[in-house]
């Protein structure tokens, strides 16, 4: 990509995303640290079961399910959607 804009005669273009790269890449970086490298005391302590909290983790996992299984009519149904706009 950065090629291509350089055969362009857009080195300005290619620089400021080589720079955003970098700067992408550090903040991915730091994140991972933090993540791999840091142990929370809270870490081995289970996550408590609410009522709430299972009732919503029901609701996603079945929706999960039921587009996993069913999805060939919802894909039916956008494709033609879709072509009905244009």
């Amino acid at each position: 990509v950065f090629a291509a804009a350089v055969k362009a005669g857009l080195v300005w273009l290619a620089i400021i995303g080589v720079l955003n790269t970098i700067v992408g890449l550090y903040y991915y970086l730091v994140v991972l640290k933090v993540v791999y490298l840091f142990r929370s005391e809270d870490e081995d302590k289970p996550v408590p079961m609410t009522r709430p909290y299972t009732l919503a983790l029901t609701i996603l996992v079945l929706g999960i399910i039921l587009l996993g299984t069913l999805f060939g009519p919802w894909a039916e149904w956008s494709t033609r959607a879709a072509s009905a706009l244009f």
